[in-house]
């Protein structure tokens, strides 16, 4: 690029110097040193007036240039440090959404299987009981019918009769009772099940959330580092391609009379 600005300086100088030539100049004999040495003061000025006139132009469209490239250099680094946050975001967020529902899904089994489990449990229970307080109460019922046969005619019968309806009645109730409990603890339980499993949610999704801002605070500090990095670069870039067309430009200018 310096090259060009160069090219473009020293034929403007030089056409300087050929128009004036070409107008002629006479010289007396005895003034003839003096004349050339103001002729060549006033070409000299001209073409110093062109060259920096020249330079100037060209250093102020290279900076404007120069200022358009940096703002796309900016631009396409601020587009792809954000790019890269939302891929990251993205990317960690699935992996912690995805541990996340691993747990929660592995609860969700476990409950079920302690739920089955349970009302598996209960029901035997359930059931022992009932076949017990059966089978006890019909050879109680037996046993009493036979003592009161043997003791009693008519009335030993009818004492059986009324004692058997009492029987039945305290085994019903037995039943009744046992079921109404085991009822009330399965309920209390699964009460307590849906208050945990609540729980353990909510403090998943917590943890969830605390990890995703985290990782925006990271993403976040890097991003201006790198922008903070790229800032530094550009300026040293431009320094340096300044300090380099000051020292052409100034090599330029003291070369003009050689």
């Amino acid at each position: 690029m310096l090259k060009t600005v160069k090219g473009k300086i020293v034929a403007g100088a030089i056409t300087v110097a050929l128009v004036s030539s070409a107008g002629g100049v006479v010289f007396g004999a005895s003034d003839a040193g003096s004349k050339l040495k103001n002729w060549y003061d006033v070409q000299f000025g001209n073409a110093k007036k062109t060259v920096e006139a020249e330079a100037d132009a060209y250093w102020k469209d290279g900076l404007t240039t120069e200022d358009k490239e940096i703002g796309l250099m900016i631009d396409q680094a601020n587009a792809e440090i954000a790019a890269e946050g939302m891929k990251q975001t993205e990317d960690k967020t699935k992996n912690i959404r995805k541990a996340a529902d691993g747990y929660i899904d592995d609860l969700k089994m476990e409950r079920e299987k302690i739920i089955a489990g349970m009302q598996k449990q209960f029901d035997e229970i359930y059931s022992n009981r009932v076949t017990q307080f059966q089978a006890e109460g019909q050879t109680y019922v037996t046993k009493k019918i036979g003592e009161l046969s043997a003791a009693t005619g008519k009335t030993g019968e009818a004492e059986v009769e009324k004692t058997k309806k009492q029987l039945n009645d305290v085994k019903d109730q037995a039943v009744k009772d046992l079921k109404e409990t085991i009822e009330n603890s399965k309920r209390d339980l699964l009460t307590k099940l849906n208050s945990n499993s609540m729980k353990t949610k909510q403090d998943l999704e917590k943890a969830v959330d605390g990890e995703i801002n985290r990782i925006h605070g990271v993403v976040e500090t890097k991003k201006v580092e790198l922008v903070n990095e790229q800032k530094k670069v550009i300026e040293t870039a431009a320094k340096t391609i300044q300090s380099k067309a000051e020292l052409e430009l100034k090599a330029l200018v003291n070369g003009i009379g050689l």
